[in-house]
């Protein structure tokens, strides 16, 4: 599952990169160029967001949520930035990123489905689709090899 949502995201790109530059000549070089350093500015600025949150993350006490929730573990804290670098890699723009009350951490995406990837306490990760009305359509684990390998296959 996890293949076709990021290869179908991979052949959404490259249609929209195909079509961009209709005009020709030097103004469409420099637009290919101007998009793509947006692009990068975007993926940087995107990243140190979302590392940060997860230094925020690791502040978190035992009731951070007063409902008893668990502090984040020092393995979901690690699995979760290097999903977080896969991801942002990738190109994915990473839509929310929550600690979870079992001590792990969260991320939400749309790649023409909506998307998530749970990063457990214990390091277990599962990669999520729903459809349009949050109806979970699957759940499967997943390594941080897989979402590394299908984070560059998808570039």
């Amino acid at each position: 599952m996890i293949e076709e949502i990021f290869n179908k995201d991979k052949t959404t790109t490259k249609a929209i990169t195909q079509t961009g530059g209709k005009s020709g000549g030097v103004e469409s070089t420099w637009r290919k160029r101007s998009i793509a350093l947006q692009g990068k500015i975007d993926s940087l600025v995107q990243q140190k967001n979302i590392l940060s949150r997860l230094e925020e993350f690791q502040k978190l006490e035992q009731n951070w949520d007063g409902y008893n929730a668990d502090p984040l573990s020092n393995k979901a804290l690690e699995f979760a930035n290097t999903v977080a670098k896969y991801l942002i890699s990738a190109k994915v723009k990473i839509d929310f990123c929550a600690p979870m009350r079992n001590g792990g951490v969260q991320f939400e995406f749309n790649l023409g489905k909506e998307c998530e990837v749970e990063v457990h306490p214990n390091g277990d990760i599962y990669f999520l689709t729903y459809d349009e009305a949050a109806n979970l359509l699957n759940k499967e684990r997943i390594t941080l090899e897989q979402i590394q390998k299908h984070a560059k296959q998808a570039l």
